[in-house]
Order: structure tokens, then C-alpha cells, then sequence
């Protein structure tokens, strides 16, 4: 009967001594793979790849397989004890058992700044050719101007302006400027000579002097204008040609001065209202466009006729115009402006 017990427990002792190996065996017969993080996943290793690392779960070897990113895989031991490393652990992140995942910035096309309508102000200067020659009621005689043909004498102009940008091509114009030119009529000690002198004298004489002072023939006009310009954009926003028309009423003083301007041989005073249609420019904007100059060119000049300067060079003698006309400023002006912008609509 003993020899029966110890057989059994033989037996038994053998069964369970067996199936610890096996269990041991089991435990030590898998594949860890150790992440970057971490985390560690009990698996069975299929491939290694150029990518990736495919396993399968060791605890559902019949399921389906995984794929790990190698460049998450710190180290991967086998179960027959070897090693493959990839990486070091991230001690930080692996206390914390949290994968850190990149974040991928992608480049994207910056949209163009919508066009914003502004107001701007500036100054104006410009040349013009002035008043010509066979326009004046007489010129000096025995000097060294004789502008037989119409000779041009150069004007200067200066004013204000303002402008309203509605769009990218289309504008708002206001400007203020005032225009003086003179050309001589006589020099001090001098006299003066011309068709309508002879006329004057009755046909005996075409001279009449001699003048105590240098007398000029001097227009001097103020006007406001009121116009468009239209702009033709280009890629480079700092640069911006335009076209203008401008419509004006004009102050304008026709007549002979002294060179003070302190004494006058005769005078009129007129108002005039006259379109400008040939006005072409460019516009210059530094990079925040907030100031910048404009190089312009204007072509034509409103006309003021048939008036009288009474008591022209002599009392009772009358200049008059019987509507061949008179530019109240030079025909052909150029000019500079300096710009600003003093608001911009958000």
C-alpha cells in the first residue's frame, strides 16, 4: 500500500516539476519589443523591415499582426536572449509613458493683402512754359528779348492736393494750385514796342516809354480742380502709373506790373472754368506705402478770352482779346509731389 502512496506521489511530484519547466519555458520563449516611451509590448517578431517591425501579440500569436514604426523602437530582445538596438530611451517620456508624436508644419501660399481704400494728402511743385510772347500787349524794344514767333518764358506753380484711393484702379483727385508767369513789357529807361502800340498811337509810332522801372506782363492763377485717375497696377505695388482728367474753376489776374509788383500799367481780373483731360503720372510708395512722391506731366490749359485790360501802358488805351484766347499757365507742365496717407480704411 506505501509502495502504491509513494508511486502516486512520485507521479504527481514529476507532473508538476513538468509543467513548471513548460511554464518557464513559456515565459522566457517570447520577444520584447522596448519603444522609445517605454512601453514595452511582449510579442512575437515576424519581420524586420526597412520601416517597420511586424509582430504579433505574444498573448494572440493567431491574431493578427502589428506593425511598429522602427524609428519608435529603442530595443527589441529576443527570446533567445540577443538584442537588436535602435535607439535610446527617452527616460522623461518613459516615466511618463506617453509617445511623443512629431507635428508636421506644412507651407502654405500666403493670400495676397486684400486692397484697402485710403486718403492721402501732399505738395505740389512744377514748371510750365510760361506765357509766350505774342500774347503780351507790347515787349521792350532795343533789348535782348525780342520774341518774335512766341518765344516761351518759363513759370513756376506750387498747391496742395489731395486724394481718395477707392480701388486699385480708379481714384479720387483734388488739388489747389497757384501758377505766376511773367515776360518782360520794357526795361528801366527803355520802351516798349508792338503792333497794337502802333494802333494805340494812331499808326505814327510803335513805341511808347520810356519807363521808369522794369515792367513785366504777369498772369498769376489760382485753381481747384476736381478729377479721377485711373491706375494701371502693376505686380510691384510701389510703383503705380495713372491717368488723370480734372475739371477746374480758375482765378485769374492778367495784366502789367512793376518788377515789385507794387504798381501796376493796367489790369483785369477773370474767372474761368476749363477741363484738363491730358494728365499722366507715376506714383513712388515706400514698402508700407505711407509716403511716397508722384512724377507727373499735364498737357493743355483751360483759355480765358475776350477780356479787357483797361488803361493798358497809357490812360485810356484798352488791351482786348477778341477770342483768340489766353492759357492761364504754361500749356505743357511738369511737376513732383510728395505724398502721405493720412488714413487707411480697415
Amino acid at each position: 500500500m506505501r509502495n502504491i502512496v509513494d508511486s502516486m506521489m512520485n507521479r504527481t511530484l514529476y507532473t508538476v516539476m513538468l509543467m513548471s519547466v513548460i511554464s518557464f519555458q513559456g515565459l522566457i520563449a517570447q520577444d520584447l519589443i522596448i519603444k522609445k516611451s517605454g512601453e514595452e509590448i511582449k510579442a512575437k517578431v515576424l519581420e524586420i523591415g526597412i520601416e517597420g517591425v511586424t509582430y504579433k501579440r505574444y498573448d494572440n500569436q493567431s491574431g493578427p499582426s502589428y506593425v511598429v514604426p522602427k524609428a519608435d523602437i529603442s530595443v527589441i530582445r529576443y527570446e533567445n536572449g540577443t538584442e537588436d538596438v535602435f535607439g535610446t530611451v527617452n527616460s522623461e517620456t518613459a516615466n511618463n509613458a506617453v509617445q511623443e508624436q512629431p507635428v508636421t508644419v506644412q507651407k502654405a501660399d500666403i493670400p495676397e493683402a486684400k486692397f484697402k481704400p485710403f486718403f492721402s494728402m501732399g505738395f505740389n511743385i512744377l514748371m510750365h512754359n510760361g506765357i509766350y510772347g505774342g500774347t503780351v500787349p507790347a515787349r521792350p524794344d532795343g533789348g535782348s528779348f525780342y520774341p518774335s514767333g512766341g518765344d516761351p518764358y518759363t513759370g513756376l506753380g506750387f498747391g496742395v492736393n489731395m486724394g481718395f484711393r477707392i480701388s486699385e484702379f480708379l481714384g479720387l483727385y483734388f488739388d489747389i494750385n497757384r501758377y505766376d508767369s511773367k515776360t518782360p513789357v520794357a526795361y528801366a529807361g527803355g520802351y516798349a514796342t508792338s503792333d497794337w502800340v502802333f494802333e494805340m498811337n494812331d499808326y505814327n509810332t510803335r513805341l511808347i516809354g520810356p519807363f521808369s522801372e522794369n515792367a513785366n506782363y504777369l498772369i498769376s492763377t489760382t485753381g481747384m480742380r476736381l478729377g479721377v485717375r485711373l491706375y494701371a497696377p502693376l505686380k510691384k505695388k510701389q510703383i503705380q502709373p495713372w491717368y488723370g482728367i480734372y475739371y477746374g474753376y480758375y482765378n485769374v489776374t492778367l495784366g502789367v506790373y512793376s518788377e515789385d509788383k507794387k504798381s501796376t500799367y493796367g489790369n483785369t481780373n477773370e474767372d474761368v472754368t476749363g477741363l484738363t483731360y491730358l494728365n499722366v503720372g507715376v506714383d513712388f510708395w515706400d514698402k508700407s506705402r505711407s509716403f511716397g512722391g508722384t512724377l507727373f506731366a499735364e498737357f493743355g490749359s483751360p483759355v480765358v478770352r475776350n477780356y479787357k485790360i483797361e488803361d493798358c501802358l497809357h490812360t485810356g488805351w484798352v488791351f482786348q482779346d477778341y477770342g483768340e484766347g489766353t492759357h492761364l499757365f504754361g500749356y505743357n507742365r511738369i511737376g513732383l509731389s510728395l505724398n502721405f496717407v493720412s488714413s487707411r480704411k480697415k
